[in-house]
């Protein structure tokens, strides 16, 4: 894992949590099952909206843990970490506690043992459950969205045999969320594997607000050219 992280540029939580998944997806292939479920709870949920909040994240972002990805589902989202320990205690189940959770240096567990005990301080009761609450409401809005600029990026995109053009006349038609959203699924489909993020989107805005010019983002080479948005797709050699 160590060795993964430095490769990558990961902080060591973040590859340790790819290389689990990873791990998992790999044997429900083996073994032939469809789901893969997970203990993530109500008070990851919390954690996570807070986390995400802090870093100036979209709806996207804001809808927190989803509850299924893919195979993934994750059937403990909504019952808070005391009720899933105090079940697993009538039963006298153990459950092995990570050491690194008590590490204040990790933002997660920063957020978890000091944010969260001040919100609850500050409310006066707990505040896990509406925060999760939020983040599930919020989630709805993110996932309408999603849909209309898939909707919108097979409308204005066209594929070439090194890439994707956009047509940006017909691309800034769309309000700003809907926009931003056509832009990430395009340098999705052109990342071959690589993470694009906030900034990249931003950065081909700025490239639309202009003239002509480009920009490089992961995977691709975006250009302005004659009326149309070009994403040179840049293989991993």
């Amino acid at each position: 894992m160590p060795a993964y992280a430095a490769s990558h540029g990961r902080s060591t939580e973040d590859a340790a949590r790819r290389l689990r998944y990873a791990f998992l997806e790999r044997t429900a292939t083996a073994l032939g099952a469809t789901r893969i479920a997970v203990g993530h709870t109500q008070d990851d949920q919390a954690e996570t909206f807070l986390l995400k909040l802090m870093r100036g994240a979209g709806l996207t972002g804001l809808g927190g843990i989803y509850p299924r990805r893919d195979r993934v589902i994750r059937p403990f989202l909504d019952v808070p970490r005391a009720d899933l320990r105090a079940y697993l205690t009538e039963l006298g189940e153990r459950w092995v506690e990570d050491e690194s959770n008590e590490n204040l240096d990790i933002p997660r567990n920063r957020v978890r043992h000091r944010v969260l005990a001040e919100l609850d301080r500050a409310a006066g009761g707990p505040t896990r459950a509406a925060i999760a609450r939020a983040a599930g409401l919020i989630r709805d809005d993110a996932q309408w969205l999603d849909e209309l600029g898939r909707e919108r990026f097979r409308a204005v995109a066209t594929e070439r045999d090194d890439g994707l053009e956009l047509d940006v006349h017909a691309l800034t038609q769309s309000p700003p969320p809907v926009l931003r959203r056509v832009l990430l699924e395009a340098m999705r489909r052109t990342a071959d594997g690589r993470e694009i993020g906030l900034e990249h989107v931003e950065a081909v805005l700025a490239l639309l607000g202009g003239v002509e010019g480009g920009v490089d983002v992961p995977g691709s080479r975006v250009e302005l050219r004659a009326g149309k948005l070009v994403l040179l797709q840049q293989k991993v050699r």
